[in-house]
């Protein structure tokens, strides 16, 4: 069940997705006007990067499927995330756009971008048990 919902195609299609979500709300400023909507791209920038590390382990036969295994991989990939965007902040330097806003709202994109890998993980292992009872 684990390989249907973690295939190339998924990693491809919700990648399409998440860069299409990003850029319509990037290049109309919606996130300036909508607080919340930074939050939701962490959540689902969590979820696609768990698809595509589920993807990775299946793909490469690696030993470990774990949920910590996989949810190490995406908190570094968000912590990378989190320092591409304070480097931006320097080099961009410009009042009007600003990715790191305080200390706060990158502890909350790491936790949204945490929250959405668990929530795949989770909705991935109640597929597999439901699988395993039919």
């Amino acid at each position: 069940m684990g390989k249907k919902i973690a295939s190339v195609y998924s990693v491809a299609v919700f990648l399409w997705v998440l860069v299409a979500f990003h850029l319509i709300i990037f290049f109309s400023d919606l996130y300036s006007r909508y607080d919340g909507l930074d939050k939701i791209s962490h959540l689902l920038g969590g979820f696609w990067l768990a698809v595509f590390f589920s993807y990775l382990i299946i793909r490469l036969d690696w030993p470990s499927q774990s949920f910590f295994t996989i949810l190490g991989w995406v908190a570094l990939f968000a912590i990378f995330w989190e320092f591409h965007e304070f480097v931006a902040d320097i080099f961009i330097k410009s009042k009007n756009f600003k990715m790191q806003i305080s200390a706060s709202d990158t502890t909350g994109d790491l936790f949204f971008g945490l929250l959405g890998a668990s929530i795949f993980l989770v909705w991935k292992k109640l597929l597999s048990l439901m699988g395993e009872k039919n």
